[in-house]
Protein backbone atom coordinates (compact mmCIF):
# COMPACT_ATOMS: atom_id res chain seq x y z
CA UNK A 1 0.00 0.00 0.00
CA UNK A 2 2.74 2.53 0.55
CA UNK A 3 4.38 1.89 -2.46
CA UNK A 4 1.53 2.64 -4.32
CA UNK A 5 1.31 6.18 -2.64
CA UNK A 6 4.72 6.42 -3.24
CA UNK A 7 4.04 6.13 -6.62
CA UNK A 8 0.62 7.56 -6.84
CA UNK A 9 2.74 10.84 -5.40
CA UNK A 10 5.62 10.20 -7.45
CA UNK A 11 3.32 10.03 -11.06
CA UNK A 12 1.45 13.45 -9.51
CA UNK A 13 5.12 14.83 -9.17
CA UNK A 14 6.23 13.93 -12.81
CA UNK A 15 2.98 15.27 -14.17
CA UNK A 16 3.26 18.72 -12.14
CA UNK A 17 6.95 18.72 -13.13
CA UNK A 18 6.13 18.76 -16.92
CA UNK A 19 3.52 21.53 -16.69
CA UNK A 20 2.96 23.18 -19.98
CA UNK A 21 2.75 27.18 -20.61
CA UNK A 22 1.61 29.20 -23.68
CA UNK A 23 0.82 32.22 -24.67
CA UNK A 24 -1.06 34.17 -27.61
CA UNK A 25 -0.34 37.39 -28.44
CA UNK A 26 -3.30 40.62 -27.59
CA UNK A 27 -3.75 43.39 -29.91
CA UNK A 28 -5.86 46.50 -28.88
CA UNK A 29 -7.01 48.34 -32.35
CA UNK A 30 -8.07 51.98 -31.62
CA UNK A 31 -9.56 53.62 -34.68
CA UNK A 32 -10.41 57.35 -34.74
CA UNK A 33 -13.72 58.37 -34.46
CA UNK A 34 -15.37 62.16 -34.22
CA UNK A 35 -18.63 63.03 -34.24
CA UNK A 36 -20.64 66.01 -33.45
CA UNK A 37 -24.46 67.20 -32.36
CA UNK A 38 -25.91 70.38 -32.75
CA UNK A 39 -28.01 70.20 -29.39
CA UNK A 40 -31.96 71.08 -30.00
CA UNK A 41 -31.40 70.99 -33.81
CA UNK A 42 -34.86 71.80 -34.12
CA UNK A 43 -34.41 75.43 -32.83
CA UNK A 44 -34.30 77.89 -34.88
CA UNK A 45 -31.37 80.50 -34.29
CA UNK A 46 -33.19 84.46 -35.55
CA UNK A 47 -31.38 87.79 -35.35
CA UNK A 48 -34.11 90.02 -35.72
CA UNK A 49 -33.33 93.91 -36.97
CA UNK A 50 -35.88 96.26 -34.69
CA UNK A 51 -34.19 99.23 -34.10
CA UNK A 52 -31.99 101.78 -36.02
CA UNK A 53 -29.19 100.72 -33.11
CA UNK A 54 -29.83 97.11 -34.22
CA UNK A 55 -28.58 97.70 -38.02
CA UNK A 56 -25.71 99.91 -36.41
CA UNK A 57 -24.42 97.61 -33.92
CA UNK A 58 -25.52 94.01 -35.51
CA UNK A 59 -27.59 92.19 -33.46
CA UNK A 60 -26.59 88.22 -31.80
CA UNK A 61 -28.08 85.58 -30.29
CA UNK A 62 -26.89 83.33 -27.68
CA UNK A 63 -27.71 79.49 -28.54
CA UNK A 64 -28.30 77.50 -25.39
CA UNK A 65 -25.17 76.41 -23.14
CA UNK A 66 -23.29 73.56 -25.42
CA UNK A 67 -25.15 74.35 -28.89
CA UNK A 68 -22.54 71.73 -30.06
CA UNK A 69 -21.34 68.47 -28.41
CA UNK A 70 -17.57 66.94 -29.05
CA UNK A 71 -16.92 63.46 -29.13
CA UNK A 72 -13.63 62.65 -30.51
CA UNK A 73 -10.89 59.76 -29.28
CA UNK A 74 -8.13 62.05 -30.37
CA UNK A 75 -7.04 65.65 -31.92
CA UNK A 76 -9.82 67.53 -34.05
CA UNK A 77 -11.12 70.47 -35.70
CA UNK A 78 -14.52 72.16 -35.93
CA UNK A 79 -15.57 73.54 -39.41
CA UNK A 80 -18.90 75.29 -40.70
CA UNK A 81 -19.92 76.58 -43.47
CA UNK A 82 -23.38 78.46 -44.97
CA UNK A 83 -24.68 79.24 -48.50
CA UNK A 84 -25.43 82.40 -48.73
CA UNK A 85 -28.88 83.50 -46.78
CA UNK A 86 -31.90 84.23 -49.61
CA UNK A 87 -35.35 85.57 -48.94
CA UNK A 88 -37.16 83.34 -51.51
CA UNK A 89 -37.81 86.30 -53.46
CA UNK A 90 -36.26 85.58 -57.29
CA UNK A 91 -36.68 88.61 -58.43
CA UNK A 92 -36.23 92.47 -57.06
CA UNK A 93 -35.86 95.10 -59.01
CA UNK A 94 -32.92 97.26 -58.35
CA UNK A 95 -32.50 95.12 -54.71
CA UNK A 96 -29.90 92.20 -53.95
CA UNK A 97 -32.93 88.97 -52.99
CA UNK A 98 -29.81 87.64 -51.02
CA UNK A 99 -27.70 87.87 -47.73
CA UNK A 100 -23.86 86.89 -47.58
CA UNK A 101 -23.49 83.84 -44.89
CA UNK A 102 -19.99 85.70 -44.29
CA UNK A 103 -21.43 88.83 -42.73
CA UNK A 104 -22.86 86.14 -39.94
CA UNK A 105 -19.85 85.67 -36.79
CA UNK A 106 -20.06 82.87 -34.44
CA UNK A 107 -18.31 83.57 -30.97
CA UNK A 108 -17.44 79.94 -29.91
CA UNK A 109 -16.44 79.51 -25.99
CA UNK A 110 -15.98 76.21 -24.03
CA UNK A 111 -19.16 74.56 -22.64
CA UNK A 112 -19.36 71.65 -19.69
CA UNK A 113 -17.49 68.43 -20.20
CA UNK A 114 -14.25 69.51 -21.87
CA UNK A 115 -11.59 70.49 -19.42
CA UNK A 116 -8.88 68.48 -21.88
CA UNK A 117 -9.83 70.63 -24.59
CA UNK A 118 -7.38 73.28 -25.28
CA UNK A 119 -9.80 76.11 -27.36
CA UNK A 120 -9.74 79.73 -26.06
CA UNK A 121 -13.13 81.99 -26.71
CA UNK A 122 -12.80 82.98 -30.19
CA UNK A 123 -15.05 84.67 -33.21
CA UNK A 124 -15.13 83.50 -36.80
CA UNK A 125 -17.33 84.58 -39.94
CA UNK A 126 -19.15 82.47 -41.17
CA UNK A 127 -18.56 81.69 -45.28
CA UNK A 128 -19.91 79.42 -48.32
CA UNK A 129 -16.39 77.20 -47.77
CA UNK A 130 -15.79 75.21 -44.96
CA UNK A 131 -14.32 77.68 -42.23
CA UNK A 132 -12.18 76.18 -39.66
CA UNK A 133 -14.02 77.11 -36.22
CA UNK A 134 -11.91 75.73 -33.55
CA UNK A 135 -9.71 72.76 -33.21
CA UNK A 136 -8.14 70.72 -30.28
CA UNK A 137 -4.74 68.39 -29.60
CA UNK A 138 -6.70 66.12 -27.15
CA UNK A 139 -10.30 64.07 -27.59
CA UNK A 140 -12.64 63.93 -25.22
CA UNK A 141 -16.54 62.79 -24.39
CA UNK A 142 -18.99 64.96 -24.20
CA UNK A 143 -17.52 68.04 -24.66
CA UNK A 144 -19.53 71.07 -25.03
CA UNK A 145 -18.96 74.15 -26.83
CA UNK A 146 -21.35 77.42 -26.84
CA UNK A 147 -22.09 79.64 -29.84
CA UNK A 148 -23.21 82.78 -29.89
CA UNK A 149 -24.51 83.87 -33.65
CA UNK A 150 -24.26 87.37 -34.40
CA UNK A 151 -25.19 88.83 -37.73
CA UNK A 152 -23.47 92.17 -39.16
CA UNK A 153 -23.59 95.64 -37.76
CA UNK A 154 -22.68 99.01 -39.97
CA UNK A 155 -25.96 99.02 -41.58
CA UNK A 156 -24.53 96.23 -44.08
CA UNK A 157 -28.58 95.40 -44.45
CA UNK A 158 -30.69 98.68 -44.68
CA UNK A 159 -31.79 98.48 -48.03
CA UNK A 160 -32.53 94.52 -48.03
CA UNK A 161 -35.65 94.77 -46.52
CA UNK A 162 -39.10 94.80 -49.32
CA UNK A 163 -41.83 96.96 -49.43
CA UNK A 164 -45.10 95.80 -48.94
CA UNK A 165 -43.78 92.49 -47.75
CA UNK A 166 -43.88 93.16 -44.06
CA UNK A 167 -40.61 91.19 -42.85
CA UNK A 168 -38.24 90.60 -44.89
CA UNK A 169 -37.02 86.79 -43.60
CA UNK A 170 -33.66 85.58 -45.08
CA UNK A 171 -32.69 81.84 -44.39
CA UNK A 172 -29.85 79.44 -44.91
CA UNK A 173 -28.89 76.51 -42.89
CA UNK A 174 -25.30 76.16 -40.66
CA UNK A 175 -23.27 72.69 -41.52
CA UNK A 176 -20.97 72.00 -39.24
CA UNK A 177 -18.06 68.87 -39.62
CA UNK A 178 -15.46 67.74 -37.52
CA UNK A 179 -12.15 65.85 -38.50
CA UNK A 180 -9.02 64.14 -37.19
CA UNK A 181 -6.16 66.32 -36.47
Amino acid sequence: MKKAILLAMFIGGVFAATAQTTQTKLNVILNPIQSITVNDASKEVTLEYVTTNDYLAGVSSPVLNNHLTVYSTGGFQVKAKAANLTNGLTTAPGQNVEILSSGISLLIAKGTGNNGSDINPSTVNLGTGDVNLFSSTTGGVSMGYNVTYKGAGGNEYVGKHFSGTGKTTYTTNVMYSIVAQ
